[in-house]
């Protein structure tokens, strides 16, 4: 029998509202299904951790405040055979988890198995509707998988390409660089619905743009400590940007 492990990096989760939905959603697998949930902390100071008791997930706590660490930290717990990182607000029913669950025993997806979930925002906009069409066209296409689509993987490829570098955004695609020379990522068909949050705060126009200044600052090998700095304003989601201090000439 085959085990699923769900890695789970939180970090101040309740800004998003999403944590308490994920959580439930996960329960009927861990209660049905050879499954474990792991959540790797980074000193919460909200109700996250309350919010995890609740539901007995059991936590990790670090001291390092990036998502990368978090994961290295879950990957390296796990003890699954598959393993999904999971985005901390993202959700996907609790009955698609059972019928992904069952799809990986059954051998229908494609092996050595990589890729991510297909992905909808949970606002409706014509360029949130192209903004996830084309998120899942580059899964596809390009064998990049950001964390909105819960990155799942066999085991076997995870312990080829964990740990990955100490950095504080684009964490997902670097995942995607290493496991892209391996094996073509899959898209899979079970939606996951993520929080457009970011979207919400700062206008969707305005996002957009912020985002792809990010990937060209990304491409021209810009500090991550720095482009978080900027995609982190006001929200501090991922990361406490505000930790991080220039270092003095």
């Amino acid at each position: 029998m085959h085990k699923l492990s769900i890695i789970l990096p939180t970090y101040n989760e309740t800004k998003g509202n999403y944590l308490a939905q994920i959580l439930a959603s996960l329960q009927q697998l861990t209660a049905s299904r050879h499954s474990e949930v792991i959540a790797v902390d980074s000193g919460s100071q909200d109700a996250t951790l309350d919010l995890l008791s609740t539901y007995g997930v059991p936590h990790i706590s670090i001291p390092q405040k990036s998502r990368a660490c978090r994961l290295n930290t879950g990957v390296e717990a796990a003890q699954g055979d598959f393993l999904v990182l999971h985005h901390p607000r993202s959700y996907m029913h609790s009955h698609n988890w059972i019928q992904l669950y069952d799809s990986l025993g059954c051998g229908t997806l494609d092996s050595p198995l990589w890729g991510g979930l297909t992905h909808t925002f949970d606002a409706q906009h014509p360029i949130l509707r192209c903004t996830s069409w084309y998120s899942n066209f580059r899964v596809q296409q390009r064998s990049i998988v950001y964390l909105d689509h819960c990155i799942l993987m066999a085991k076997s490829l995870a312990q080829q390409v964990f740990p990955i570098p100490d950095m504080d955004i684009f964490e997902d695609t670097e995942i995607s660089r290493r496991l892209s020379r391996l094996a073509r990522a899959q898209l899979l068909p079970f939606t996951v619905t993520t929080s457009a949050l970011r979207f919400r705060k700062h206008g969707v126009y305005r996002q957009l743009c912020t985002n792809q200044i990010m990937k060209c600052l990304y491409h021209l090998k810009v500090s991550p400590t720095w482009m978080n700095r900027i995609y982190e304003r006001s929200l501090q989601l991922n990361t406490e940007y505000a930790m991080h201090k220039r270092p003095k000439d």
